[in-house]
């Protein structure tokens, strides 16, 4: 009988809905790239992008205990940009040309004759550029929200607040972006400030490497406030043609949203995080992401400024 619940657990796996599907391009141009910290909206972007189904959803294949195609990368995996490792590079391009299936990554398709993809990732900043290289012309939307509720929403969720040391183990990381922040990083106990740090080393990193035209930054307060600007902005980079159709899935939750989120409870989405946390919080919020030189991307009343972004990346 055991061996019957297992075949039956198997079977079961082989033949769910989400996994009863076709994907005939494996031309990787198909795909479309959506990064961004964990906790910052990339799942609700995800489903504006994938309004009507059109996509394949290729839900976090960076999460290595899930994946055994990834599980020898580490949790903030860096690679240099000239690298064609193939360790790294035939994972990714299996990936991005759609040959990858699993349980995991495939758990929110819902798309059965697939001829494009979009892959979300929220721990694979630091392979962005690398992946721009080697896979030229794929489009890449970086999503960014303001790093105190990202902060907030990781700490209801329980996250672990140190992640430091598969970032540590990486010598060429710390050499080409990160080690002047060594000293900072070692220093930071608290778990809210950790966050915050985490949050700029993922947003520090690409800003570094990317110049304007290569990358999208998106701004996830842009994409709530005015969607019918943001949106269309977004389906011209990624190649899509705009419908308003989309605009009626905004005030949707993801999956993901947790049951005390604003976009659940009719709360305020943009400032509401202003209440659970002190002014000491924000000030040194503040002086982290000014250590970063990541400061003007919010200004005092907690918006994006898609100007000071802009200039970052033409500093490259």
């Amino acid at each position: 009988m055991a061996k019957l619940s297992a075949l039956g657990r198997r079977l079961t796996r082989a033949f769910s809905p989400c996994r009863l599907f076709l994907d005939w391009n494996r031309d990787w141009h198909r795909t479309v790239v959506l990064a961004g910290s964990g906790r910052s909206g990339t799942t609700w972007i995800e489903n504006l992008i994938n309004y009507d189904n059109a996509y394949r959803v290729i839900f976090e294949p960076l999460q290595i205990l899930k994946v055994p195609a990834t599980s020898h990368f580490l949790a903030r995996q860096y690679v240099r940009v000239d690298s064609r490792d193939p360790v790294f590079l035939d994972p990714m391009r299996a990936i991005l040309s759609g040959r990858i299936r699993n349980a995991w990554t495939d758990q929110f398709n819902r798309k059965r004759i697939v001829s494009r993809r979009l892959v979300k990732m929220i721990r694979a900043n630091f392979l962005l550029k690398w992946i721009h290289e080697c896979f030229p012309g794929i489009p890449i939307v970086l999503l960014i929200r303001h790093p105190v509720p990202v902060a907030l929403s990781r700490l209801r969720q329980g996250w672990q607040g140190r992640q430091m040391s598969d970032i540590l183990a990486q010598p060429e990381l710390m050499a080409d972006h990160l080690g002047p922040f060594r000293q900072l990083m070692d220093e930071t106990r608290d778990p809210f400030e950790w966050f915050i740090l985490l949050w700029c080393l993922d947003t520090y990193v690409p800003f570094r490497q990317f110049v304007s035209g290569e990358i999208h930054v998106l701004f996830y307060e842009h994409v709530w406030l005015n969607p019918a600007d943001a949106l269309p902005r977004l389906f011209r980079f990624i190649g899509r043609r705009y419908s308003p159709d989309v605009l009626r899935h905004v005030e949707r939750p993801s999956a993901l949203a947790d049951q005390s989120s604003a976009i659940r409870t009719g709360g305020d989405v943009i400032g509401g995080w202003r209440q659970h946390v002190t002014a000491q919080q924000v000030q040194t919020a503040q002086q982290i992401l000014k250590t970063f030189g990541l400061d003007a991307l919010y200004g005092p009343d907690g918006l994006p400024n898609a100007a000071a972004a802009d200039e970052l990346l033409r500093r490259g």
